[in-house]
């Protein structure tokens, strides 16, 4: 899956992610992943993965999280995840444990900040395995992964 580059807007309710490293000649990137879970879905079930592909151009340079999750009736909606890094084959999280979404995502006004950014390099297979904990109904889960791409090949 391909990505595009999202200049970081500066309206009421967003943070721009934080500055690059001096000298990496950073570029501000979104990618976005979007899933419906299905009520009742065991993680790792049909449907409850999601995966994107880093650029073949430069690697990305994590800085910042957030998701949004609503469900069919209109109010929030639980989750949890995983996220495996495919390159360094290793889990984003301690023995790639699910880790409930309200406890790792911050908001579009609050996003959680890394205390370091968590490189992914180019051509690096991101994936995501989301366990529906709501039970009401199907869920609609937005993550964004914040931060810049870093090391750009030029054309």
């Amino acid at each position: 899956m391909a990505t595009t580059a999202v200049q970081p807007t500066s309206g009421a309710g967003t943070l721009p992610p934080p500055a690059p490293p001096p000298g990496s000649m950073g570029m501000p990137l979104v990618i976005p992943v979007n899933i419906v879970l299905t009520a009742g879905a065991a993680p790792g079930a049909a449907g409850t993965g999601a995966s994107f592909q880093i650029n073949n151009d430069s690697d990305f340079d994590l800085w910042q999280l957030t998701a949004s999750a609503i469900n069919t009736g209109g109010s929030g909606a639980l989750f949890s995840v995983s996220i495996f890094d495919t390159f360094k084959n290793k889990p984003f999280t301690l023995g790639n444990a699910q880790v409930n979404g309200e406890n790792w995502f911050g908001s579009g006004s609050q996003p959680f900040t890394l205390p370091a950014p968590w490189r992914f390099y180019r051509r690096t297979q991101v994936t995501l395995v989301f366990g529906e904990r709501s039970n009401n109904g199907n869920n609609t889960v937005q993550v964004c992964f914040h931060g810049y791409q870093v090391n750009i090949t030029q054309p």
